[in-house]
């Protein structure tokens, strides 16, 4: 999905967020966290796309799908679930802040890749890293679809 829908997304459940913690510090930690999860979308970006790289064709729908891999290190269950473990182990409400914005970012992603109008329809099972790694990360083992729109 594109940045500014996780944006509205975020903006939209900070309200409820707020009203069960009656905290601007945990809010804030899980509204950040729901945007800068798409901080690896960057990351593969400049890792395995053709050069020049630019911000413009970053930003293209489909872009990240134009290189031969696709890591997305951050969006993946395995890592929701270490992070629930991690928060209840050490009793952190702020890493408990933080993986309920990566947890909501991921059910965005889930809804809004697999819409209809979605340029790139996923396969089911694509939000965990190690489908992605037994893929090998290639691209074209990962969609539905081989068009680009």
């Amino acid at each position: 999905m594109r940045p500014i829908d996780h944006v509205i997304s975020a903006g939209i459940y900070v309200i409820p967020y707020y009203s069960l913690t009656n905290s601007l510090k945990y809010t804030a930690l899980f509204a950040v966290a729901a945007v800068a999860m798409d901080i690896d979308h960057a990351i593969d970006y400049i890792l395995w796309n053709k050069r020049p790289l630019s911000i413009a064709r970053f930003f293209e729908r489909g872009s990240l799908l134009k290189g031969s891999y696709l890591v997305f290190f951050l969006h993946g269950y395995e890592w929701m679930l270490l992070l629930y473990i991690l928060s209840w182990w050490t009793n952190s409400p702020e890493i408990f802040a933080i993986t309920n914005g990566f947890f909501m970012h991921l059910m965005i992603d889930e809804i809004g890749n697999r819409l209809p109008s979605a340029p790139n329809r996923i396969n089911i099972p694509f939000y965990f890293f190690t489908y992605r790694l037994f893929r090998g990360f290639r691209v074209e083992n990962m969609y539905k679809t081989k068009t680009i729109t």
